[in-house]
């Protein structure tokens, strides 16, 4: 079997690969510069040259809240050309199997109710308009079902994580997730105190990357026997203060932390409903502080190699 995997060189794409690697599969991972994702000719002409027996849509421009807010244009526009390139491109070239890749955003904002698949796209009008990222996400969900519903044949899988960390993230402070941005945070502090958004109340469910990435090893060798869509929830469900605390245990940290409450906590509950994905692939998820030491410890050796580089 042929994968493409679009965003091959992102957090999820380099555990994707690295889990896929152990098996007999042909991989396509196109850098930005051999594959742009912008360019519908590119892309179809990519397809019609290596003609993948199915693909992984990784590829997306993503960030942490502020920098979404900072930019909801670029977010949208370059999003959306993403994936409607890639979709059409799919089509136009007869690969009937994508596994693309939503976000937790594409769904409504209900506090304290688990988010079941059913809940996918309701309230859209209201929503979306709040949150350019969720749009483009659900205009992608969107246009595979409008396919679907053209012809069966194209039958794309829609996986929904939630919040995802793990050896290869982004620790970049304008753009990092909320795990990544706190073990920066703790590793950097000299200070004694580090500072969280809100109150530090609000509850989340993480996914260690490594997890996911054999979780969409199950999706492609079962791929004709799962529903299109399918929550991809671990069961870790803690408050950001929780994680903060079991973080800064990991981590050696001796300092407090100060809430600002200035910025915003985010909706108070965020919890996928997972039971389809348990009822089809059981799985048993990594202990979130063994998950935590291992991404530390990619986190670590990144930063001494960062320091050592010889610059020209």
């Amino acid at each position: 079997m042929k994968i493409l995997i679009t965003g091959a060189h992102g957090m999820v794409g380099k555990n994707l690969v690295k889990v896929l690697r152990n098996k007999k599969y042909k991989l396509l991972t196109p850098t930005i510069l051999q594959l742009n994702l912008k360019s519908l000719e590119e892309i179809n002409e990519y397809l019609h040259l290596h003609k993948p027996d199915i693909i992984v849509h990784l590829a997306s421009v993503v960030g942490s809240i502020k920098h979404k807010n900072n930019y909801p244009y670029s977010y949208l526009s370059e999003n959306i050309s993403i994936d409607n390139n890639l979709i059409n491109a799919a089509f136009k070239n007869n690969i009937r199997k994508l596994i693309n890749i939503s976000s937790l955003l594409i769904y409504p904002c209900l506090d304290n109710e688990f988010l079941t698949e059913d809940l996918i796209m309701k309230d859209a009008d209201s929503y979306f308009s709040k949150n350019p990222y969720a749009t483009s996400k659900a205009l992608t969900i969107k246009l595979c079902n409008l396919l679907y519903e053209q012809n069966n044949k194209f039958r794309f899988i829609t996986l929904v994580p939630c919040s995802i960390f793990g050896c290869y993230d982004n620790y970049n402070t304008e753009k990092s997730h909320f795990i990544a941005s706190s073990i920066n945070k703790i590793h950097s502090d000299k200070s004694g105190v580090v500072k969280i958004w809100g109150d530090g109340k609000a509850y989340r469910e993480v996914i260690f990357a490594e997890d996911f990435a054999k979780i969409i090893l199950n999706v492609i060798q079962k791929y004709d026997e799962l529903p299109r869509f399918i929550n991809v929830g671990s069961g870790l469900f803690m408050s950001i203060t929780d994680y903060y605390n079991e973080i800064g245990k990991i981590l050696g940290f001796k300092g407090k932390f100060e809430f600002d409450k200035t910025k915003p906590s985010g909706i108070t509950v965020k919890k996928l409903d997972n039971s389809i994905l348990l009822s089809h692939i059981p799985f048993k998820f990594k202990r979130f502080s063994d998950a935590i030491k291992i991404t530390y410890e990619e986190f670590i050796l990144r930063d001494s190699i960062k320091k050592y580089e010889i610059k020209y």
